[in-house]
């Protein structure tokens, strides 16, 4: 209790969002299991993972996954890590700029809009290397959409002096 009368409301020590935390821990664990296995076995999982531009030029067949993984690896590729430094670092920024667009606009809208982004950066990649034998892995395209979307939300609230009010009542912002 307070001097006042009223109980005394704690302050978290970090105000991230749950499901900023969700996406963290998996990222996590995937690298974690990852890790756990053989190199032969963690090379042929990751090719099997990763997004690989030869799959759409004919190659689908020869690329480890075969003709399924030229389905999946939109997805999957957004899991997969090449090392600590990169799952750290990707990990920092979806800390810092999936957090005020989880705020927005919520845990579900969170999720699918950093898979669409990282759905777009699978296609760019695509574009710029057509039909190369190279692996692309990590959550940088969704981190990228992540970080659009953070300064779409946070430099008009800057401009407008409403930047303080975007802890309070996000989605009003």
């Amino acid at each position: 209790m307070s001097t006042l009368g009223r109980p005394l409301s704690r302050e978290p020590i970090f105000n991230v969002p749950t499901a900023v935390v969700v996406a963290l821990a998996v990222l996590a664990l995937v690298h974690a299991a990852i890790s756990q296995l053989t190199d032969v076995d963690d090379e042929y999982l990751i090719w099997v993972l990763a997004f690989v531009p030869a799959r759409y030029a004919g190659w689908a067949d020869q690329v480890p996954g075969g003709p399924l993984a030229s389905w999946t690896s939109f997805l999957t590729h957004q899991f997969v890590h090449g090392d600590l430094t990169h799952l750290l670092i990707n990990s920092a920024w979806l800390l810092v700029f999936g957090s005020p667009v989880a705020r927005r606009i919520g845990a579900g809208r969170f999720f699918v809009f950093a898979l669409v982004c990282g759905i777009a950066g699978a296609l760019a990649f695509l574009f710029v290397r057509w039909g190369e034998v190279v692996p692309m892995v990590g959550a940088s395209g969704a981190i990228s959409g992540l970080m659009g979307a953070g300064f779409r939300l946070l430099l008009p609230a800057i401009d407008n002096g409403e930047f303080h009010e975007m802890r309070e009542t996000p989605r009003a912002v």
